[in-house]
């Protein structure tokens, strides 16, 4: 995502609390819900949506 490519995430898993994650999905739809990356209904896939959050996250990693 870092290099601007979706990718594909199963937002079903999630358990809707900051505490319990059990897979990559449950964090990558954590930050879904706090805006951090945009979500594709359609396609099931997510991306960071601007420059600046990916600059963000790139820092961090």
């Amino acid at each position: 995502m870092i290099a601007g490519k979706s990718v594909p995430v199963n937002i079903g898993t999630f358990v809707n609390d900051m505490v319990t994650f059990r897979t990559e999905d449950d964090i990558l739809t954590l930050l879904i819900h706090l805006g951090y990356v945009s979500y594709d209904y359609d396609n099931k896939i997510i991306k960071i949506p601007n420059e600046e959050v990916r600059t963000e996250l790139a820092k961090r990693l």
